[in-house]
């Protein structure tokens, strides 16, 4: 119940004697518990509430730094999905796109798109290189023209008479 220190302090006498005029003399009937203050150990009252109130105003400073960080990346993650289907390399044209300037709570979620490609109207109109052409879908190319050649392998079990080729 008492500190080291303190027996040290008093002496093996005088801390018993302390230490039996302390027990039971709490409000609550508890014992009273007696604490070195200038070794670190005890924190004031007003200097803990202190520190626990700067404590949440770093988590709340915190909170609003990741809540704008979200919302970003949300808007970029959506930006780059109506990128993909639009341009020809997204990563291209994202450093483009202001970010910033694009409300999606204003749009709802219905408008997220429509509001995704009016941001990029300016850069489509600056930079339409960099952009699929609209309308038209791309067909996978086709190859015509002459057969190719048949291989010596082939040439063999096909019949065909001529020089092989190793």
């Amino acid at each position: 119940m008492i500190p080291e220190k303190i027996k040290e302090i008093l002496g093996e006498d005088l801390a018993l004697e302390v230490e039996d005029a302390l027990r039971g003399a709490a409000k609550d009937g508890g014992d009273v518990v007696l604490a070195v203050a200038n070794d670190g150990s005890y924190v004031p009252a007003e200097k803990h509430d202190q520190m626990k109130a700067e404590a949440k105003r770093a988590a709340e400073g915190l909170r609003a730094e990741f809540e704008v960080e979200l919302a970003r990346a949300k808007k970029a993650a959506l930006v780059e999905a109506v990128l993909s289907d639009v341009a020809f390399d997204a990563a291209d044209v994202m450093p483009l796109v202001d970010l910033e300037a694009l409300d999606l709570a204003a749009c709802g979620e219905a408008g997220r798109k429509a509001a995704v490609n009016a941001a990029l109207l300016p850069v489509r109109q600056a930079k339409p290189y960099l952009f699929k052409p609209e309308g038209k879908a791309e067909k996978p190319l086709e190859v015509s023209g002459a057969k190719p050649a048949v291989s010596a392998g082939r040439q063999e079990a096909a019949g065909v008479a001529g020089p092989s080729v190793f």
